[in-house]
């Protein structure tokens, strides 16, 4: 059952630390977290920013938390890049799809293959048609554009009996797979290392489990939270 402090209700805040610095992610029962970046401020020798707030259940901030785990400096505080691409998708419920995005994934395996092989060049552009087919409409739903922190939400699916959980007990043993980037960025990754189709189609199907999951998250209606368990 939950508890008290896991059913209030205020906003999720992301407070930066200087222009470059580290995020610090809390909550607050108050609407507005000035007070609380005004109390930290008087510690802190950089100029504090509030760079966002989410209406949300005391609870979402631990699960915020608990994604960007991989990107924890020291108690609340994330490394920036991985907390504001979490907050971006919080904010923007809207997609960010390019409309060109999917047909330039032709493009991009036609680019990542190795000319002088017939039977590679062949398997790419199947891939790439077959994609393209299949996946269209539900890229147009998601975020295909701004940057992600893949990596942390597939370590929570590393216990699943499909085709993400596969992935991610790949990307566990690889210390060389981004912790953060675009749709593309990580497809030209996934096929620099293998000209697999099913890693291929793999990585699509998590990114859009990914997106949806984390804009998912800052909803009044607790019963309709939805994150992936390990």
């Amino acid at each position: 059952m939950a508890s008290l402090k896991d059913e209030a209700e205020g906003v999720v805040y992301f407070i930066g630390h200087g222009k470059t610095g580290p995020v610090k992610i809390g909550f607050t029962a108050d609407l507005d977290p000035m007070p609380r970046l005004r109390q930290l401020q008087t510690g802190s020798p950089e100029q504090l920013e509030v760079l966002g707030k989410i209406p949300a259940f005391a609870s979402i901030e631990r699960k915020i938390q608990a994604l960007l785990a991989p990107h924890n400096i020291r108690g609340e505080w994330f490394e920036r890049e991985a907390a504001i691409s979490v907050l971006r998708r919080l904010m923007n419920k809207e997609s960010f799809h390019r409309s060109d995005f999917v047909d330039q994934l032709l493009t991009i395996s036609i680019k990542s293959i190795h000319q002088e092989n017939d039977d590679e060049e062949a398997l790419h552009l199947d891939v790439a048609r077959s994609l393209i087919q299949d996946v269209r409409e539900q890229l147009s739903r998601v975020n295909t554009e701004q940057p992600l922190p893949f990596r942390c939400w597939l370590m929570t699916q590393s216990t699943s009996d499909h085709a993400t959980g596969d992935l991610a007990r790949d990307m566990i043993q690889d210390p060389e797979f981004p912790p953060v980037g675009s749709l593309g960025d990580y497809l030209c990754y996934i096929k620099s290392v293998t000209y697999s189709s099913a890693v291929i189609r793999a990585t699509i199907d998590a990114w859009i489990e990914c997106d949806l999951a984390i804009r998912s998250l800052p909803s009044r209606e607790q019963d309709k939270f939805y994150w992936p368990t390990t």
